[in-house]
């Protein structure tokens, strides 16, 4: 996101609004034997706030909070949001996009992961023939998605998909596969691939230019699902260029540049794409980045592409000084994992005053109910499942995700930074520079 678009809307195909994708993830034999049975197992996940009640005063000193049982315009829109961000990752997990977007990753950054504890399948072509390196996705043309080519892989020159299966017992995520390879991404989309945008440099005579003005799509920019564009202007020789807010995650490989949202959302797609179990994760104090499942860990892992940081959730308190509130999943199903990223919930808890606690414990609920009994019987439904009981138990029951540092938090003494991604004057002005 960047200081113009908190919480931005994605402007989602009205052909595909109110669809709900079935998500193609492998189930483990872990998985499935933590879900005895999918229904009860959601129930386990989501439970009442009357048998979890909240530990904390939940209103700061000068801000009552909402009434617990009640919805209000902050807490709607704070969901709708979440809604979209919900069908758009659940897009990134048909077998046609997923095909479409891996195509555009290197053969060696997805043979991070092949290896120990990784076993691998192959995927067809998309479409008929495999395009050659460099070529445009020739599907794009055909469904009417001209604006949003990626760059092909040809099929031969591309490793087998890999997939994942549960140890017999959680593994130190360091030695993890679908960690080597979340790191292994993470290091090529920050390096080599994609790019930031604070201002566009001018196209006419190079020189600086200011936001100067939020305007409304063109017909090509909404193809490409931007809600809005921004006006660059340059400060040398007047010239406007227009900076549209993508968020279709073709369009997104094509143009590779942007701030949080369009990083978080293209990472989020590249590495569902990779054969990674991957959801998007919503700040309510303005970021996004993305958590991926690990299956030998059994745990979901913060990995934020801006940052190329992994594993690492107290980042944004501990390193960037940032008053967090509202931290949410969206994926298969959606949750609330605001414990995971803080050291301090019950300082955190008294600025959670936009909605009431039960409100949003029970809205939640309500969605992963209708998301879960929309996959498949069977295997996929059960570790869908399965992954909503163990997040809960990692957040509410003292595990991994209740504010003990993990690996890569580093120790006592360990100072974690503040933002790197954003220009020092604009990071300064957000208050996230970790007061250095």
């Amino acid at each position: 996101m960047g200081p113009l678009d908190p919480w931005p809307a994605i402007s989602l195909n009205p052909s595909r609004s109110g669809t709900v994708a079935a998500v193609s993830a492998a189930a483990t034999p872990h998985d499935a034997a933590a879900a005895a049975a999918s229904s009860a197992a959601v129930a386990a996940a989501a439970p009442s706030p009357a048998s979890h009640p909240s530990p904390v005063p939940l209103a700061g000193p000068s801000s009552p909070v909402s009434p617990a049982g009640e919805a209000t315009p902050g807490g709607v829109a704070l969901l709708d949001s979440l809604d979209r961000y919900a069908e758009a990752v659940r897009e990134y997990y048909e077998p046609t996009m997923r095909e479409r977007v891996r195509q555009a990753i290197p053969p060696a950054v997805l043979s991070a992961a092949i290896g120990e504890g990784a076993d691998t399948n192959t995927s067809p072509a998309v479409d008929g023939a495999p395009a050659a390196a460099g070529d445009e996705d020739p599907a794009a043309a055909a469904d009417g998605d001209a604006a949003c080519s990626v760059p092909f892989l040809s099929d031969a020159s591309r490793p087998p998909v890999p997939t994942f299966t549960a140890a017999a017992a959680p593994c130190d995520l360091a030695t993890c596969p679908d960690a080597r390879l979340t790191r292994a991404l993470l290091t090529w989309f920050k390096d080599d691939f994609f790019t930031w945008i604070d201002t566009l440099p001018c196209g006419t005579c190079g020189g600086p230019t200011t936001v100067t003005d939020t305007v409304g799509p063109s017909d090509d920019e909404r193809a490409g699902r931007a809600s809005r564009v921004e006006l660059h202007e340059c400060s040398a020789c007047g010239t406007v260029a227009r900076f549209a807010r993508f968020a279709h995650p073709l369009k997104l490989l094509s143009t590779r540049r942007g701030r949080c949202g369009e990083w978080a959302q293209a990472f989020t797609a590249v590495a569902v794409a990779a054969g990674l179990t991957a959801r998007l994760i919503v700040d309510s104090t303005d970021h996004l980045w993305t958590e991926v499942w690990s299956h030998t860990a059994r745990r979901w892992v913060h990995a934020d592409a801006c940052e190329a940081a992994l594993d690492t959730p107290l980042l944004y308190e501990a390193g960037w000084g940032k008053r967090l509130a509202y931290i949410l999943a969206a994926g298969e199903g959606v949750a609330d994992v605001t414990r995971r990223y803080t050291g301090r919930y019950a300082e955190l808890a008294a600025r959670r005053t936009v909605v009431g606690e039960a409100w949003l414990a029970a809205s939640l609920a309500r969605r992963n109910a209708t998301a879960l009994a929309a996959l498949p019987q069977g295997a996929v439904r059960d570790a869908a499942a399965a992954r909503g009981v163990a997040d809960w138990e990692a957040l509410h029951g003292g595990g991994v995700g209740t504010g003990a540092p993990p690996i890569g938090d580093g120790g006592e003494g360990v100072r974690l930074p503040g933002r790197q991604s954003g220009a020092a004057d604009w990071v300064r002005e957000r208050g996230e520079n970790g007061g250095g």
